[in-house]
């Protein structure tokens, strides 16, 4: 799989490709150990996990577990932080009514999915994306986004694009903006230069077609993200 959108003409060149087909984990085995086969030879990088994380794999995804703690890959070759990168990944939302805590300081976004709960019922009466990132030169927080209505547990393609200090998300091949009409965030990491060093799931849920690519950033005239490690956080993946 080499993962483009629609909404970009120009070429994208591929950094990684997994689309977790046929992959299961032997007897014994483990999830990193087969992941790794897979895909993290010395040219690709490694998956990485910590104690207590019951992460699977089933039916060509990756079945989310953390218990808490992350599923991270390394890629190995560093991206070329003057052009624009994109990462990609088919997600299962499994949202929250309350926010994550971010306290990692290398984190230069992450995404949930806010869910707004009656408080009579109980029931989800609405589900709002949100990314961490500043709006401003002030600390990073969660900032609400708008343009694809999103519903607990369902599937949906995201992108995340990189460029500089800006953070662009896309669902569906639409582009996400604040509540204030604004179509970037800045990355949660001041100073940040575009290097992205590795990309950790936390949480529960699937994830498929987990891809990441690069563009020539003259070729785009629209801003987008960047950093050092990118979350997908309490997203159910």
């Amino acid at each position: 799989l080499v993962a483009s959108s629609s909404a970009f003409a120009a070429e994208e060149t591929p950094w990684w490709s997994m689309d977790f087909d046929g992959l299961t984990i032997a007897e014994g085995g483990s999830l990193t150990n087969t992941l790794n086969t897979a895909y993290g030879t010395e040219q690709n990088g490694v998956w990485s996990t910590e104690e207590g994380d019951l992460s699977t794999l089933k039916e060509g995804k990756l079945v989310l577990n953390t218990q808490g703690t992350d599923l991270t890959w390394t890629p190995n070759a560093d991206n070329d932080t003057t052009a624009i990168t994109y990462i990609d990944a088919d997600v299962t939302f499994v949202g929250s009514d309350t926010a994550p805590t971010v306290s990692e300081t290398d984190v230069h976004t992450a995404v949930y999915l806010k869910n707004i709960v009656d408080d009579t019922t109980g029931e989800v009466t609405n589900s709002v994306l949100c990314a961490w990132g500043r709006t401003g030169q002030g600390a990073a927080s969660w900032v609400e986004l708008t343009g694809v209505a999103l519903e607990d547990s369902e599937t949906y393609s995201l992108r995340i694009m990189l460029d500089g200090e800006d953070l662009s998300f896309f669902i569906n091949d639409t582009q996400m903006t604040t509540l204030a009409g604004a179509t970037t965030i800045l990355s949660a990491k001041d100073g940040s230069e575009g290097e992205v060093n590795s990309v950790s799931f936390r949480g529960t849920g699937f994830v498929d077609n987990f891809a990441a690519s690069q563009e020539a950033a003259a070729v785009i005239e629209t801003a987008s993200i960047t950093g050092d490690k990118v979350f997908l956080d309490n997203v159910d993946v």
